[in-house]
């Protein structure tokens, strides 16, 4: 019985938190809808964030950056793989998420919080630096506004905070023009116009593009091959 009433307690606390509304953030610039209880619940537990071993980052941080956040409580990045990346303003991993989303996705500070949104989707999560939920929102996919605001969040390539300016970049300007979607490096930029890398996914990233590129020609040569030969046959026939 005991065990039964523990269990419903902690239900409640999640759905008043998934339900719940905080004060003035960028969250609350979207147009969304909350879900009831239920449903929210239901989509949190799917979404399945899980704690990273910060001890073992160096396993796991070695994929592209999607997008990220600069603030006085540190850094955020979001990379392939359905992971998070939570950062000190030094660089030094905290903390790490993983968690189940299909298609692309970005994240931001929200406050002390963080929210995970989807690049095509409509849902919108906001999770405490601890992984425990916060909200779950739909966004209001009939306004503008909206792609505006979500497009403006990912697409953020440079963010200035205090004296410094940090951007996410890749190794070389072709890399950056063949693949402007993800980006291998976060650098941090002094006022004197010194530049420290501070995350680097390394050789993975540009192998990864360099394979991609590959693969495009092969395909669109193959392709090309096919037209030829189907050309020649029905003028031969």
């Amino acid at each position: 019985m005991k065990k039964h009433l523990v269990i419903l307690l902690i239900s409640v606390l999640i759905l008043s938190l998934l339900t719940s509304v905080s004060a003035s953030s960028p969250l609350d610039d979207f147009s969304s809808e909350p879900f009831s209880q239920g449903k929210a619940l239901e989509i949190w537990n799917n979404l399945n964030l899980q704690d990273l071993d910060s001890s073992t980052s160096k396993t796991w941080m070695t994929t592209s950056i999607m997008s990220f956040d600069v603030s006085d409580a540190g850094i955020v990045l979001a990379l392939e793989e359905n992971m998070i990346a939570l950062l000190d303003l030094n660089g030094t991993v905290i903390r790490g998420y993983s968690f189940n989303m299909v298609g692309t996705y970005g994240a931001h500070w929200n406050g002390e919080n963080i929210i995970l949104f989807q690049n095509r989707g409509d849902l919108i999560f906001e999770f405490t630096i601890n992984a425990e939920p916060v909200r779950v929102v739909q966004m209001n996919n009939n306004s503008i506004r909206n792609y505006q605001l979500r497009d403006e969040l990912i697409g953020n390539r440079q963010i200035i905070s205090g004296n410094c300016t940090y951007q996410i970049k890749n190794t070389s300007d072709m890399i950056n023009i063949l693949s402007s979607q993800s980006f291998s490096q976060l650098v941090r930029i002094n006022e004197i116009g010194e530049e420290e890398l501070i995350y680097d996914a390394g050789r993975n990233h540009t192998a990864t593009v360099l394979g991609s590129i590959l693969a495009f020609f092969a395909i669109a040569f193959c392709i090309l091959i096919v037209i030829i030969i189907t050309k020649r046959r029905d003028c031969s026939s």
